[in-house]
């Protein structure tokens, strides 16, 4: 999960991101506008895609990048 806090800890924004398997964030990155990206490897057969460069599960392991935008 990614959850947001603003400086007295109190949660602003909170997502869930996986599928049904293994599924592993290696790092991440913000910015002030909001922006968050998360990079990783899944070998989860229904991770949620986006205009994905690979659309199908590879075997294996997989790696993902994924963004999410806090308003």
């Amino acid at each position: 999960f990614i959850t947001i806090f603003d400086t007295l800890g109190q949660p602003l924004f909170s997502s869930c991101y996986g599928g049904d398997g293994y599924d592993a964030v290696d790092g991440s990155a913000s910015n002030r506008a909001g922006d968050i990206r998360i990079f990783g490897v899944t070998s989860s057969e229904t991770l949620p895609l986006a205009a994905p460069w690979q659309s199908a599960f590879g075997g294996g392991t997989d790696q993902f990048l994924v963004g999410f935008r806090y308003p």
